[in-house]
């Protein structure tokens, strides 16, 4: 319940950071780690936009000694209600991956190796397109060769909020549309509907091709 008090708060004051109506589901959890948990070794795992922490504990339960989780959070509410939770709840606190909490853009992370999988829960709809771009550019360029990104969307919200917004927006949101679509039609290996999940959403699988 305090899980959903938080996210509902920060989400009234900071939608067009949030840009959600309620915490990722269970389900789609589980569907966003699905690459993830087929992990055959230690892996370097970065996860963007954790939010409350709903995907966060799903990897958590799949990753073990010899694995590392950086975890990315600009939201400052949400990263301290993150690190409340490292602190307080057994299946956080007793991780037994190495993970490290980052309050800031995805891009200022320090690299220093490349990560094997990269699951990202970014409001690209509440973006310009020029930073989606930039986004999945950097997502790209941080990742190993065959490497996976693991991200979700509302299902039909684009056509949607395009359709009852006036030009200037309708523009913006045409532009972040263009540019997913090329994005997964170069890099998109397969998608999963989750309709357990308010609102249902896609759950993309893309590799980064040799």
């Amino acid at each position: 319940m305090l899980n959903l008090y938080t996210f509902w708060r920060n989400t009234v004051k900071n939608f067009s950071v949030t840009g959600a109506i309620a915490p990722s589901s269970h389900s789609l959890a589980e569907h966003i780690t699905a690459m993830l948990a087929l992990k055959k070794k230690p892996a370097r795992v970065l996860e963007v936009g954790a939010g409350t922490g709903v995907v966060t504990e799903e990897i958590l339960t799949i990753l073990g000694p010899g694995d590392h989780l950086d975890i990315c959070e600009i939201n400052p509410h949400f990263i301290n209600f993150l690190r409340k939770r490292f602190q307080e709840e057994d299946a956080f606190k007793n991780a037994s991956c190495h993970v490290d909490l980052f309050p800031c853009d995805v891009q200022k992370i320090p690299v220093d190796k490349p990560y094997d999988y990269i699951v990202s829960s970014l409001p690209f709809n509440a973006f310009e397109p020029n930073t989606v771009q930039k986004i999945l550019d950097y997502y790209l360029q941080i990742l190993k060769p065959s490497g996976w990104i693991s991200y979700f969307e509302y299902i039909g919200i684009r056509p949607v909020k395009a359709f009852f917004s006036r030009s200037q927006e309708k523009e913006r949101i045409q532009g972040v549309e263009k540019v997913v679509k090329q994005f997964i039609n170069q890099n998109e290996i397969f998608h999963d509907h989750v309709w357990l999940n308010l609102p249902p959403a896609y759950v993309r699988h893309c590799q980064k091709k040799d």
